[in-house]
């Protein structure tokens, strides 16, 4: 992932803050100002002198970061300050952060809430994601936060609150934070549909075999099949794609019935089916199992071959359903004929997309760039997203408002 100077400045920030605030706070701690009072009077120099001309900053600046009473911290401030007082930088982010719970324990950041917060969230992400404005202002991170969790304390959000079978890319997250959160809003969501149809294992069986020539029909293909589903009792959304998630999809019990998350990993239409029958894969095979609360994705499962396996398995069934590898190795050698992938979808009843992603999905290992090629092939993923109620992070909407728009936009009129 490619960050540009801001993003990387406050990555490393959320960094920092983690490994100060894990660092045992003395009994007796040496403040910030008393550091830098020693400092100016080693160097034989007036505080303010050493504000205005050697760090640059103004002096009430100076003095609210030395105290511990600055609202709102430009922490670009913080390295200026590390090198005049000839510390690292996470020592002077220990010494501000002692002053803070000094000055303002209950008002401001770093107090338990504070902690809680930089412990559960990946805060330039959510930034990045224009779930928040801002990194260093904590009174408008919290408020954003409970309103986006749908929590009235931020210390009620749980990241162990559900289990989920997971549908992953290829790449392995550094951490689950914003796992996690996605997890939390999409239940948060579906706990509010209460899809009154029961699961029909057998029905579902029975409707899988029309379920690819959907496909075709870009605009309405995927809401027509989200519709027949519920009244299968399987209950499907789309919830937006978050930095670094690396997911295509998700499947969780929901008041014992099946759900699943989609979302737009890689911005392409093939790919919203493949994650779907491959959720249909653990919702036809593993549904006890998610029940019980027994599929779990961590780093650390990640080395679980049992875990490996059933996820090969279910991309497996994903594959060999929307185009088998026996049709595939027919048609290889002349994907680049629209004309002839035309006419091999329309025989298979599948869009012609689904065979180049499947194709490039084969091959992407050994050239990276074979999904860079697709992109003019491909239909707009917006088209049938729209009809599935396709939002950003950035609208700020509740998860309640957004459920009721779904309500009334998909599961209206079933019977």
């Amino acid at each position: 992932m490619k960050f540009d100077e801001h993003e990387e400045e406050e990555h490393h920030v959320n960094k920092l803050l983690k490994k100060a605030l894990a660092r045992p706070i003395p009994s007796d701690p040496r403040t910030l100002r008393e550091v830098f009072e020693l400092r100016c009077k080693k160097l034989d120099i007036s505080p303010s002198t050493a504000a205005l001309e050697v760090l640059n900053l103004e002096w009430r600046t100076l003095n609210g970061l030395l105290d511990g009473t600055l609202k709102r911290v430009d922490f670009t401030s913080l390295p200026k300050l590390a090198r005049f007082l000839s510390l690292t930088y996470p020592e002077v982010i220990e010494l501000y952060l002692n002053s803070l719970e000094a000055s303002s324990k209950d008002e401001i950041g770093f107090n338990d809430k504070g902690k809680f917060i930089i412990s559960n969230f990946d805060l330039a992400n959510l930034k990045k994601a224009k779930i928040i404005d801002s990194i260093n202002d904590f009174y408008h991170i919290e408020n954003k936060l409970e309103e986006f969790l749908g929590v009235k304390d931020i210390l009620e959000y749980d990241r162990g609150k559900i289990d989920a079978a997971f549908s992953a890319g290829g790449i392995i997250p550094k951490n689950t934070l914003t796992r996690d959160l996605w997890i939390w809003r999409a239940t948060s969501e579906l706990e509010m549909y209460q899809n009154p149809f029961e699961y029909n294992q057998e029905q579902l069986v029975q409707y899988f075999p029309t379920i690819r020539q959907h496909s075709v029909n870009v605009e309405y293909g995927l809401f027509e099949v989200i519709r027949s589903l519920y009244k299968l009792g399987v209950t499907v959304i789309f919830q937006p794609y978050l930095p670094t998630l690396h997911l295509r999809g998700a499947t969780f019990s929901v008041k014992d019935k099946p759900c699943i998350v989609l979302t737009d990993y890689r911005g392409y239409y093939p790919t919203l089916w493949f994650a779907l029958v491959h959720e249909l894969f653990h919702v036809l095979f593993d549904w006890p199992e998610i029940q019980q609360n027994k599929y779990h994705l961590s780093e650390e499962d990640q080395a679980d071959y049992a875990r490996q396996k059933r996820e090969q398995e279910a991309n497996f069934f994903a594959s060999e359903y929307l185009f088998s590898q026996k049709d595939m190795q027919t048609v290889r050698t002349n994907l680049n004929d629209d004309f002839f992938l035309g006419a091999i979808a329309k025989k298979l009843q599948v869009h012609p997309s689904v065979i180049l992603a499947l194709n490039a999905f084969e091959r992407g290992k050994d050239d990276p760039r074979v999904w860079g090629r697709l992109h003019k092939r491909m239909p707009e993923i917006q088209t049938a997203l729209s009809r599935l109620y396709c939002y950003s992070w950035g609208d700020q909407l509740h998860f309640t408002e957004v459920a009721k728009i779904r309500k009334e936009r998909i599961f209206f009129n079933l019977k």
